[in-house]
């Protein structure tokens, strides 16, 4: 027959390091307890439900190969013209269709009020959907000719963002709100571009 282990008495350096081992758990669990209730409670302040509603009211976009810039087209929508959202659930494909609609062989000039804080962001999301065509920022608030394409550059069409064509060119057309495609034939006068 084995003898029975010997227990830590409750002076014994065993049992005060069981202890403080015990201690140290609990407190352990009490800080992590504290830390997951203070983030979710975080989380739950900044109303992040919005970002996987995809309605008008919410701010996320549909699960699809375009959700990053249908959710930032959509961003912009809510600021410039919220109505358009309902409708409007994947504004991406309404723009790469209508510009994969141009001549193959020729490059784009955007056109839009430079001072609009989604200027910047619209005329680079739109080159990433023309790819591999070129487009050409016109710069319309700033000196004329400035940042004019090359001399044998073709354009195949100019998109104007939150900004209507102006009369020397051809009717355009609406691919999404606030975004209208002026499919061009032969270079137009620099002038024209951003004329009103």
């Amino acid at each position: 027959m084995n003898p029975e282990p010997e227990r830590p008495t409750t002076d014994s350096p065993e049992h005060d390091s069981r202890r403080r081992f015990d201690v140290a758990f609990v407190v352990r669990l009490i800080v992590l307890a504290a830390f997951i209730g203070l983030g979710t409670k975080a989380l739950l302040d900044q109303h992040l439900e919005v970002l996987a509603d995809t309605g008008p009211r919410g701010w996320g976009a549909a699960t699809t190969p375009q959700a990053t810039t249908d959710a930032y087209f959509r961003a912009m929508l809510r600021d410039h013209e919220p109505t358009a959202l309902e409708e409007l659930r994947q504004p991406t494909e309404p723009l790469r269709a209508a510009i994969a609609a141009l001549p193959a062989h020729g490059d784009l000039i955007f056109v839009g009020p430079e001072e609009d804080s989604s200027y910047v962001l619209t005329y680079l999301v739109t080159g990433y959907l023309a790819w591999p065509r070129s487009v050409y920022e016109a710069g319309c608030g700033r000196l004329p000719g400035q940042l004019v394409p090359p001399p044998s550059t073709r354009i195949a069409g100019i998109i104007y963002y939150l900004r209507p064509p102006p009369a020397c060119l051809p009717p355009g057309r609406r691919v999404i709100p606030q975004t209208i495609l002026v499919p061009v034939s032969e270079n137009v006068s620099w002038d024209c571009y951003c004329s009103r």
